[in-house]
């Protein structure tokens, strides 16, 4: 368990983990109503929740997963969208209010040792969870194919998924490292 942050900064912290919340539950309106719920189960926009759950919680290790889930899922995102995905404009909600959200606790909460394999667990988790419960078309957190234009260049979705959760692994290893020389360490109680 990490320590609280003191006063104002708890203060702070409550304020943009709510925000984090708030902005995961206006997407998920605009997705339900666009008839995409399931969607609401990509990493990305899970990230969005555990930041606000981990600055709610003063939870160092909920907010960084979430954090590091955005160094894969943001990216992706914007490549997405370059290549002519669909845009909603809530979606800058989870992938653009909540890595600053996030960016703040780290800082204020700090960064947990070892949290790299944390998130990379988090993220075979929720491949497992889209596999049984989302429609394969749908292809959350691809979860029943390759990414669209990869198909070719991997054998099979096997070995596609894990090269996806090598690449996972090496980007939330390295973030985890870069984060280490100016987040402060968090503090264990």
């Amino acid at each position: 368990m990490q320590a609280n942050a003191p006063g104002r900064d708890a203060r702070l912290l409550r304020l943009l983990g709510a925000l984090s919340a708030l902005c995961y539950a206006v997407h998920a309106i605009v997705l339900a109503r666009t008839g995409h719920p399931a969607h609401l189960l990509w990493t990305c926009h899970l990230a969005s929740l555990a930041i606000g759950a981990g600055l709610l919680a003063d939870s160092a290790t909920a907010n960084a997963a979430g954090f590091l889930w955005l160094c894969v899922g943001t990216p992706l995102w914007i490549v997405g969208m370059v290549a002519g995905g669909e845009f909603l404009p809530t979606s800058v909600l989870t992938h653009g209010v909540a890595p600053v959200a996030g960016a703040v606790g780290l800082a204020r909460l700090g960064l947990p040792r070892r949290v790299w394999w944390k998130a990379l667990a988090g993220v075979v988790l929720l491949h497992l969870v889209c596999r049984v419960a989302t429609p394969p078309v749908e292809n959350v957190n691809l979860s029943s194919r390759p990414w669209e234009g990869f198909e070719t260049t991997f054998p099979s979705h096997t070995v596609f998924l894990l090269a996806v959760l090598a690449v996972c692994g090496v980007v939330f290893f390295a973030a985890e490292r870069l984060l280490a020389r100016i987040c402060p360490a968090a503090q264990v109680r």
